[in-house]
């Protein structure tokens, strides 16, 4: 008696187009830009640090990490105030380029 795995038709199909891919190009993103792009609310601001700190780090690099930060929150006319950590992570990290707008 022996039992065999049978892939479905659907995993079968995605295995081969994922063999393709990587046959041809080594990786997905090589040759490409791989980028994050993210903003966020006034009152949400000091709690991005960890985010932002799990895209810094991942196991392929970004080559960019953009953090869109208006200058007034248009929902409810709030201004922003830049958290004191986010000026030396980014000295820390070139990747990570804060863009007021």
């Amino acid at each position: 008696f022996r039992i065999e795995r049978e892939n479905s038709p659907r995993e079968t199909a995605m295995n081969r187009e994922m063999r393709l891919w990587v046959n041809r190009t080594g990786a997905p993103w090589d040759g490409k830009r791989v980028v994050s792009a993210m903003t966020t609310t006034p009152k949400r601001i000091a709690l991005i640090e960890p985010a932002i700190d799990s895209l810094l780090q991942q196991s392929r690099p970004l080559d960019a990490v953009y953090l869109f930060i208006p200058h007034v929150f248009k929902r409810d006319n709030s201004s922003y105030s830049l958290p004191a950590w986010l000026e030396p992570k980014q000295r820390q990290h070139r990747v990570l380029r804060v863009v007021r707008c």
